[in-house]
């Protein structure tokens, strides 16, 4: 739905046909959004790097997610020092278990203990110091059924790609 609207606003001026517009919708790949990295358990990658993207996500989870998966929901998060990070991280309240706050590999990237201390509610918390780390925990601990989401930064988003996918990361593409 949040794909449809941003891409209604982007295409409403070239003259492309409304269902060339829905089949280019349907089947385009972005990498870090909503990406299924793996089923069992399933592991989901999402930027959601500000709080309408944060909000959306939060709505999937709840909607298309829980309904299918019994298990428990581990949350991965390494937000910007620059961003919203209260309203990035409260929508998520409520839909993880536990979430583990982290750091990616970039210098405007904020500090696992100023996430731990702005998120409040009843989850778990855990810091692991780098992406790595803390995809290495929730790995540790996730049985078939669960589900892990990675999210807060496409910067974040992107070092849990190149985990997953056994590849490095670009020092200007990410």
């Amino acid at each position: 739905e949040h794909r449809g609207e941003s891409a209604g606003v982007s295409f409403s001026s070239f003259p492309i046909s409304e269902q060339a517009i829905l089949e280019g919708i349907r089947t385009v790949e972005w990498p870090g959004r909503l990406q299924v990295i793996r089923t069992d358990p399933l592991i989901l990658l999402d930027g959601a790097h500000n709080p309408s993207g944060a909000v959306a996500l939060s709505v999937y989870l709840r909607q298309e997610v829980d309904p299918h998966r019994l298990g428990q929901h581990f949350m991965i998060m390494g937000i910007l020092r620059d961003k919203n990070i209260r309203e990035i991280l409260s929508p998520q309240i409520g839909w993880a278990d536990e979430i583990v706050l982290t750091r990616p590999a970039i210098e405007r990237a904020a500090d696992p203990e100023s996430l731990f201390a702005v998120l409040e509610g009843p989850v778990r918390k855990t810091i692991r110091k780098t992406v790595v780390e803390a995809i290495e925990y929730v790995e540790s601990k996730i049985k078939p059924n669960d589900t892990l989401v990675i999210s807060g930064s496409l910067y974040t988003v992107s070092e849990a790609l190149a985990y997953y996918k056994g590849g490095t990361l670009s020092p200007v593409r990410g």
